[in-house]
């Protein structure tokens, strides 16, 4: 996947529709153990490509992250999507935004 097709992905109003749009992609849930032998964080460890946070209307930022064939998994693909709270200041460690959840989605290529 190119990264204008990944910013079509994240241009859905909502989180929600995001999601449902990653999933009519072609890209399924991932979970601890789906693939054998493979962890969430060897995906982080590839190298990958992100989208900017974009806010939805239902108030969470959402960025996209694609990473394409980390180790033991040379035929997958990846798609990372985070969504985050904005608060109006800065808290005590000096960010803004407050990760809500992130949700992995995978697919063979």
């Amino acid at each position: 996947m190119n990264g204008s097709r990944l910013k079509k992905l994240n241009g859905a109003d909502t989180s929600a529709a995001v999601e449902n749009d990653i999933l009519g992609a072609g890209y399924a849930p991932f979970e601890e153990g789906a693939l054998e032998g493979l962890a969430a964080m060897e995906i982080f460890k590839a190298r990958g490509r992100r989208t900017r946070r974009r806010k939805k209307e239902d108030g969470k930022y959402v960025r996209l992250y694609l990473y394409s064939s980390p180790e033991s998994a040379e035929s997958w693909e990846f798609v990372v999507m985070n969504a985050e709270k904005k608060h109006r200041k800065r808290g005590a460690d000096g960010k803004k935004f407050e990760p809500l959840y992130y949700k992995i989605f995978f697919k063979k290529i």
